[in-house]
């Protein structure tokens, strides 16, 4: 799949709208599961290292979306880190059908993306804010820029999803 089929196309006729995907679980080998090559969520290594040990603690319990052929839609990062710790298999959620590309680039973003906000009153009445930030991650909650170990780093190329060039980037600007 590349950069330009991943956007979506203009919804053309009076097509009738599919009925939602329904999701099943199921077991595979890590082994059989690939990456999407061109996944735009990014990570660092201490955010790697807090997922790592989140993974550790918690257990799995965010299940990593697979297309039919087992190309991951959203969990990179948590497949990335089981692989770290070793495991073998793990429970993954497969749609009912194929997804066409609109539908699997809708997915890839919506997974990847946070609605909703903190109630800071809720937040600062149940919990130290400071352990929050700092032992589980949210520092945006308390309305400070992250730690610099924190900062996700720019691969060094951006990709124009219309015309697909690539322009470097310096710092934090493309050129």
């Amino acid at each position: 799949m590349s950069v330009q089929q991943l956007v979506p196309s203009e919804a053309g006729g009076n097509a009738e709208p599919l009925p939602p995907v329904e999701w099943h679980e199921i077991l595979v080998p890590l082994t059989q599961l690939r990456p999407f090559e061109q996944n735009p969520r990014q990570i660092n290594e201490n955010q790697f290292k807090k997922l790592i040990q989140s993974l550790i603690e918690d257990g799995y319990h965010s299940r990593i979306k697979v297309t039919n052929d087992y190309r991951v839609i959203g969990g990179h990062q948590r497949l990335r880190a089981m692989q770290e710790l070793g495991w073998t298999e793990l429970k993954v959620l497969v749609p009912d059908r194929d997804l066409s590309d609109e539908q699997f680039t809708r997915i890839l973003l919506r997974d990847n993306h946070n609605n909703g906000q903190w109630d800071m009153d809720m937040l600062a009445n149940l919990f130290d804010l400071e352990w929050l930030r700092s032992d589980i991650g949210l520092h945006d909650i308390m309305g400070i820029p992250p730690a610099e170990d924190e900062q996700p780093k720019p691969s060094g190329q951006v990709c124009c999803p219309a015309c697909q060039a690539t322009f470097p980037i310096k710092g934090n600007k493309i050129t």
